[in-house]
């Protein structure tokens, strides 16, 4: 039932079949109408595709199409609009005829003048669509200053729903002293800070999470994820990176305590003064991707011993360069040897221009008694290799054969190029 007491099926007939003309035979006929002859299922579908202000523009076309834009189960506002932009989200949404929202986008520019009102406006329109059963709810609300330490925990209402996949960014949430998303199984939290335990006290409401994605979030106070109780929550992402009004080293720490979570990524830069690594327990995979220009050296022994050393459990290991780099300095302090001896598939991302330096370092990760598959990835171009004072450039990896080949089943070795040709084997 919709808003007017008619089903939908019988104000669908009314307001587009009952006034629509039969569409003629085509018989093949050059610039006939094939289009409103398909069914209103697969016209829908069309117009998902063409955004909001072009799938509105389509009502024009014929009265088959007249109204078939009030039916979309996904409105993405999401490009160019701002606050000045209002009158036409709340008319669409005024208009919105289907029972049900497959997809809720919003990403909106805060009027600094009329914040206020600004906030209750958007707040109306996350409610909107909870109360049509939004199964993916996206919001980007730019906020002057989303950082602002002064500022009150949140702008904007967080309701009761029954969403499955939440993404917020750039902005404050109000969060109710009891939280209860039952249905929530995918969160990102983006440019967003939340005070205290707010997201103990959310995750504690999302009994089904699954996956959590923490990007560039809470920069201005301790990371602590606090997941002893997401039983259901098997992905975390961690992703960390620099802005230009905030200093180059984080003055704050990263706690992580999740029992359940199988799969960790941790994406970005290492920034924070200490790393702690409570209860990863069930820990089966682990990905390290940063990026060594924008991290401080004094960084990678709080890193490398807080967190990286402390995942020796894992049996899949994904490593950066500056990973390498990072275990190097324990490596020359012989403080490597067995460092993950779970480990059966190892995967090493290298960017360095002479891979022959990370030989050593190479040789102490392989030397893991199960591990059974090796793969590099060698991400960068020789420049010089026809010139003939350069040698042609070759990978070397002093593995000890004792202790590697007794268990190794494969190497892959991924992305050598010369000038975008691969390497030969006899360069390998």
């Amino acid at each position: 039932m919709d808003r007017h007491g008619s089903t939908v099926g019988t104000q669908w007939r009314t307001r587009t079949r009952a006034r629509t003309e039969p569409c003629p035979a085509t018989n093949g006929r050059p610039g006939a109408d094939r289009l409103s002859a398909l069914s209103d299922e697969l016209l829908l579908h069309i117009l998902s595709f063409l955004g909001i202000r072009k799938a509105i523009s389509t009502s024009f076309l014929s009265r088959r199409w007249r109204y078939l834009h009030h039916y979309l189960s996904s409105l993405d506002f999401s490009q160019g609009w701002d606050h000045g932009s209002a009158w036409f989200i709340d008319r669409v949404l005024l208009l919105h005829a289907a029972p049900r929202i497959e997809l809720f986008r919003l990403s909106i520019r805060v009027d600094s003048v009329d914040s206020s009102a600004c906030g209750r406006q958007i707040d109306s329109r996350i409610l909107f669509a909870v109360r049509r059963g939004v199964r993916v709810l996206d919001l980007d609300i730019l906020d002057e200053d989303p950082y602002d330490s002064d500022s009150n925990e949140g702008n904007y209402g967080l309701p009761p729903w029954n969403v499955e996949d939440f993404s917020v960014r750039n902005c404050h949430l109000r969060l109710p002293s009891h939280i209860r998303l039952v249905s929530l199984k995918k969160m990102r939290l983006s440019l967003t800070e939340f005070r205290d335990d707010a997201l103990k006290r959310l995750l504690l409401g999302c009994p089904l999470l699954q996956s959590l994605e923490l990007v560039r979030w809470n920069k201005a106070s301790d990371l602590v994820v606090d997941a002893r109780e997401s039983r259901k929550l098997e992905e975390l992402l961690i992703v960390e990176r620099f802005d230009d009004d905030l200093p180059k080293h984080y003055p704050m720490k990263m706690q992580n305590d999740a029992p359940s979570v199988k799969y960790l990524r941790f994406h970005g830069a290492a920034l924070r003064r200490q790393y702690e690594v409570r209860d990863l327990s069930s820990l089966d995979a682990a990905s390290f991707d940063l990026d060594e220009s924008r991290v401080l050296y004094e960084a990678a022994d709080v890193f490398t011993t807080g967190l990286l050393l402390r995942i020796h459990q894992v049996r899949v290991l994904k490593l950066c360069t500056w990973s390498l780099q990072a275990l190097s300095i324990r490596e020359q302090r012989g403080d490597l040897v067995s460092a993950f001896p779970c480990v059966t598939t190892l995967e090493l991302k290298i960017e360095l221009e002479e891979p022959e330096l990370l030989a050593n370092i190479l040789s102490a990760l392989c030397a893991c008694n199960k591990l059974r598959t090796l793969v590099l990835c060698i991400m960068m171009e020789f420049h010089n290799c026809d010139s003939d004072e350069t040698e042609s450039p070759r990978v070397l990896l002093a593995l000890d054969s004792d202790i590697v080949m007794r268990d190794l089943k494969t190497i892959m070795i991924q992305g050598l190029t010369r000038y975008n040709h691969h390497l030969g084997e006899e360069d390998v």
